[in-house]
């Protein structure tokens, strides 16, 4: 009896008894390596979506702002778009984003209230993290809407 568990706890027995598990490891390395990098990968693509949508959001509200601070239509398109370019170029988006501007309320004499919207559409690319199943790229919207000061000088 004592023989046979020292056969069996010898070195020699745990490598006949280990024989069968032998490979598993590398088997299970193989299976779960691609597993956990189309997860890394989606989690990297969901942070650079929520990353870019917020600072989409963002430009286009500051937008909003300093389009409302404007007096003329001109110098609020061109402050919008110097804007929206700083945002994307500060966040490393990567896109080139289209802006909408609604500023027509500038035109109005002042003491009339109005409002100046501002609109930036963003497409952001996805196709680098090459995950199957997820889209080449997302587009991206953010909207931002600011009060014109109707008490402001001329």
């Amino acid at each position: 009896m004592i023989r046979r568990l020292r056969t069996l706890f010898s070195a020699r027995g745990i490598s006949r008894a280990g024989g069968r598990e032998r490979g598993s490891a590398t088997l299970e390395l193989v299976i779960l390596t691609p597993v956990v990098l189309i997860i890394f990968s989606l989690l990297v693509g969901a942070g650079r979506v929520t990353m870019a949508g917020g600072a989409i959001e963002q430009a286009a509200g500051n937008a909003a702002r300093a389009a409302s601070l404007s007096r003329t239509v001109a110098e609020a398109e061109s402050r919008v778009s110097a804007l929206v370019s700083e945002v994307v170029t500060s966040n490393n988006l990567g896109c080139t984003p289209t802006v909408n501007i609604n500023a027509t309320d500038l035109s109005k004499p002042a003491g009339e209230s109005g409002v100046v919207t501002v609109e930036v559409v963003c497409v952001v690319a996805l196709s680098d993290l090459a995950v199957p199943g997820l889209p080449g790229s997302v587009t991206l919207t953010g909207s931002g809407r600011s009060a014109i000061d109707k008490y402001r000088s001329s």
